[in-house]
């Protein structure tokens, strides 16, 4: 439905929208069209939310091999695991040549999308060197990426299998394939496949042609923290609609609640509407003003990005100091964060938080809907099951049979 309900919109006679109507940096749409944005943009949120592996990399890769194998862009990958945040300027829509064969004419997805933009670790993970990934690097980076960036140590003793201080190889390989068996993500594969690690890319480029080379825990932290900062710098790149290497206090605000939950997002929605620059709004508080004109820098974005991977620790010093009866106010948190991550936030990026989740406006965070948001943003939703839970009901039944039935 959502595909012919596309194709109308791109191409019927008297109804043809211009690239922009999909979304692109300075769209504006009219109201029929913007309901057929948000459309298709729900429903790749549901994709993204539920289905499997497979539907996930055929619907957002944008290329194909010799072969007419689906390739995925580095920037379709972020737009995979990139919730579709309801602005005019989100891309939606891009479906993969259909057939494969016959590529089809597809619409430039980014200034920036040129090999001088794709980031150096996805050149070095992608099988031919130029970023391109197939569904093996897919799984791989979507993999490392669900891994908590405060588990980082933890990781890598559970690689180094023979305990000696470096990870080969062959550990690598091997911890992958039990990693990917109890991924919600890799779990969803259908059909699951005999042995992971025949899907399993081991990139020479990290191991060396005939993996004679080993990672240290300091070479293994700086690959895991070089990915997840290479898909904040691609989704930066996708906010920046003026291509001057800064984005609106509205488009982070997107990024922010577009990962928050059906109860919370009709609030969420309601402020962040006043801070887009193109609508008229009857609140003209000093504080929407402020953030309507303020830009975030590159700094910011990788700042913020930091704070939401530190929200375990922070959780517990925000619980610890509820527990001693002082409200979260803005310096508080500032406190707080200094003495368990060491790090800073800047005025404005700290403004727009408590613009977000200070329901009341009283001046302190609501740290519940806090926590639980940032969790979202720092998992890029794959610490999820990806069906409704028909399956996993049916596998408790079935092992509870064996076992001889409740006892």
């Amino acid at each position: 439905f959502v595909w012919a309900f596309q194709r109308e919109a791109e191409g019927s006679p008297g109804n043809k929208m211009e690239e922009k109507a999909l979304g692109a940096p300075g769209a504006k749409l009219t109201q029929i069209q913007r309901t057929r944005h948000g459309i298709v943009g729900r429903y790749e949120n549901r994709i993204r939310q539920m289905s499997n592996p497979q539907k996930v990399f055929e619907y957002f890769a944008t290329e194909t091999d010799e072969n007419g194998n689906p390739l995925m862009t580095p920037h379709d990958f972020v737009r995979s695991i990139t919730p579709f945040g309801g602005r005019d300027s989100d891309l939606v829509g891009h479906l993969p040549p259909a057939p494969h064969s016959s590529p089809t004419i597809k619409p430039k997805l980014s200034p920036n999308d040129d090999m001088k933009a794709v980031p150096m670790i996805f050149r070095k993970l992608s099988p031919s060197g130029d970023g391109r990934l197939t569904i093996n690097e897919y799984l791989l980076i979507t993999t490392f990426l669900s891994l908590p960036a405060s588990s980082f140590s933890i990781a890598f003793r559970m690689f180094d299998q023979n305990g000696d201080g470096f990870v080969d190889a062959k550990e690598f390989r091997s911890v992958l394939g039990m990693l990917y068996r109890h991924s919600p993500v890799s779990n969803s594969f259908r059909p699951q496949p005999k042995s992971w690690e025949s899907m399993i890319p081991t990139p020479t480029e990290i191991f060396g042609e005939k993996y004679e080379k080993r990672l240290n825990p300091t070479k293994f932290a700086a690959l895991l923290q070089e990915i997840r900062e290479a898909v904040w710098m691609l989704q930066f790149n996708m906010f920046d609609e003026n291509g001057d290497g800064t984005i609106s206090a509205y488009a982070l605000a997107s990024h922010i609640t577009s990962h928050a939950g059906q109860s919370q997002r009709e609030r969420f929605e309601i402020n962040k509407k006043k801070l887009d620059p193109t609508v008229n709004v009857e609140d003209s508080s000093d504080i929407i003003c402020r953030m309507r004109r303020k830009r975030y820098v590159w700094q910011d974005f990788k700042s913020f990005h930091n704070i939401v991977d530190s929200v375990s620790q922070l959780e517990k010093g925000i619980q610890i100091s509820a527990a001693a009866d002082r409200p979260v106010t803005k310096s508080e948190f500032k406190r707080i964060l200094k003495s368990v991550t060491g790090g800073t936030i800047s005025k404005s990026t700290l403004d727009l938080m408590y613009y977000l989740f200070d329901e009341n406006r009283d001046g302190t965070l609501d740290h519940k809907e806090f926590v639980d948001v940032m969790g979202e943003i720092t998992a890029h939703g794959l610490n999820k099951h990806r069906d409704v839970g028909i399956q996993r009901l049916f596998a408790c039944y079935t092992t509870c049979m064996k076992r001889g039935g409740p006892e």
